[in-house]
């Protein structure tokens, strides 16, 4: 498996959207924080559902939060291809 980090700054809008290698847009179910060490989630949930808008595929969108420490976060990303759940869990760094 692949490592994947993204970077961020406090106060950044992130946006998780879903494609299948074929291009085929995918629903996000749901954005979870990942607890660990002292870790803080850096956003308003620990927890966020996708949501759908426009007849387009479910997204998460959250605001990285003003006072975030600068370092890594792991975050958990689940979401459906072919009605089937998978699980996806990236890093997000504050710089």
């Amino acid at each position: 498996a692949k490592d994947f980090t993204i970077l961020v700054k406090p106060e950044d809008f992130v946006e998780w959207e879903g494609f299948t290698t074929a291009g085929e847009a995918i629903d996000i179910e749901m954005i979870e924080f990942r607890r660990g060490g002292n870790s803080k989630n850096i956003f308003s949930k620990a927890k966020k559902e996708g949501e759908k808008k426009n007849g387009a595929k479910k997204k998460v969108k959250e605001k990285v939060k003003k006072n975030a420490s600068k370092k890594e976060y792991s975050y958990a990303i689940q979401f459906m291809v072919d009605g089937e759940m998978y699980e996806f869990d990236p890093k997000i760094k504050v710089q």
